[in-house]
């Protein structure tokens, strides 16, 4: 048996090299296949892990403690943390929480000399907003809710909003808001910077006001409606552990809500949930397209090769063993190619996942969905082996129909083939 099989192995390896152009084509045409497939796989995984880091460096954090009946836009107002000074000083006391920022959320209207438009006013401890997220970090101009601003009521708006309203600081605007009983307040802001999100939408979208201001405008003093936490990255970086100290928060407020931004915000989760099953859908899309070119590669070779069959046949080889034969050959075309793409792969990852690539050209397009210009390709080498599973289950499909057609061949008349 083991000697049949070896023999056999000969057997393929050298008829894979009778036609070594047409084979060396083979194996570079997988190869690249591989390579392709594998470096656009690291470079979706790339663009949506920026795409998530953004957006929790940006104003996500890693997880939110509220109230029941809390909404994210702001509408439900009466859902406050009566006490967030005590509840912030509660959460900074555990090790593995590395900082935490209580907001106020009101929806509102901003009126400026040249229009008006909707977003969220939100009311922030301007230290401890700089030390979860970027945003206070990445001013174009002015400053992020200096102590003077108490004195002129300042604000500071996105970039986007700004050139939308003609604004710069310095500008007076007009926010019209609702506080919990209902009243409708108009109050005079000065705009005291401008800052540059990753996303165009939250800078039209989010405004920021130091919170003590806006707190006692809606007559909710030392209150809150969500409290912003970063934990250990170490935990951040896998859903299980971030689930999992989420969890230990909650036992520690079981009068309120504990959640991930996973739940916080799902649309940015369901991305990840779908991102495994459109990336090996759309590999194997590419290796179905190149096992049709091993197929027709095979073809050709049983074609040519009628009258040597027949004559093997003739002489004593049984028909499953040219069955077998045909099959180890396809399986050898690939995985000679296979290994090249991998390496190829993996490289190319490792080099772009340091160096980044730039897209500085198309930067203010990307900023519309959130996604900064410059993308660090992921390795992603959890791919590698349902990648290796797949080329090799598609190379033992594309065998069964020339291996099929090579022992459904009639020895003598093989034989009398030209």
């Amino acid at each position: 048996m083991t000697s049949g099989l070896v023999l056999l192995l000969r057997m393929a390896w050298r008829n894979i090299w009778r036609n070594p152009v047409r084979s060396s084509v083979v194996f570079v045409s997988m190869g690249l296949g591989v390579w392709a497939g594998l470096f656009l796989m690291g470079w979706a995984s790339g663009i949506n892990d920026a795409r998530v880091q953004d957006a929790i460096d940006d104003y996500l954090a890693h997880g939110h403690v509220h109230v029941a009946g809390y909404t994210a836009d702001g509408t439900n107002l009466s859902a406050l943390l009566p006490n967030a000074s005590a509840a912030v000083a509660q959460l900074e006391a555990r090790p593995d929480v590395r900082g935490v920022a209580p907001r106020l959320q009101v929806p509102a209207m901003v009126q400026a000399a040249l229009g008006s438009s909707g977003l969220l006013l939100q009311g922030v401890d301007p230290q401890r907003e700089a030390q979860l997220f970027t945003i206070p970090h990445r001013l174009l101009d002015g400053a992020f809710l200096a102590d003077t601003a108490r004195e002129f009521n300042g604000v500071v708006v996105g970039q986007a909003l700004a050139k939308r309203l003609d604004l710069r600081v310095g500008d007076p605007v007009v926010f019209t808001y609702q506080d919990t009983a209902a009243t409708v307040h108009s109050t005079l802001y000065t705009v005291e910077g401008l800052y540059d999100g990753t996303s165009n939408l939250t800078e039209e979208a989010v405004a920021y006001v130091r919170l003590d201001q806006l707190a006692t405008e809606l007559g909710v003093p030392q209150a809150a409606h969500d409290l912003a936490f970063r934990v250990d990255p170490s935990a951040a970086r896998q859903k299980e552990s971030l689930e999992a100290v989420c969890a230990e928060i909650q036992e520690d407020f079981p009068a309120f809500q504990v959640k991930s931004w996973r739940k916080t915000a799902p649309e940015m989760g369901y991305v990840d949930e779908i991102m495994a099953q459109a990336l090996l859908l759309f590999m194997g899309i590419m290796l179905l397209a190149m096992a049709f070119g091993i197929l027709n590669t095979m073809l050709m070779a049983i074609l040519e090769r009628q009258r040597e069959l027949g004559m093997l046949m003739a002489v004593g080889l049984t028909r499953q063993r040219v069955f077998a034969l045909v099959v180890l050959e396809t399986v050898l075309l690939t995985g000679i190619g296979l290994p090249f793409g991998l390496l190829l792969g993996h490289a190319t990852l490792v080099f772009t996942n340091r160096t980044g690539i730039s897209l500085e050209a198309f930067a203010d397009g990307l900023a519309e969905f959130g996604i900064s210009p410059v993308i660090y390709p992921q390795v992603v080498t959890h791919w590698y082996l349902p990648v290796v599973a797949l080329v090799f289950v598609l190379s033992l499909l594309a065998s069964l129909m020339p291996a099929r057609k090579a022992v459904s061949l009639n020895p003598i008349e093989s034989m009398r083939a030209l």
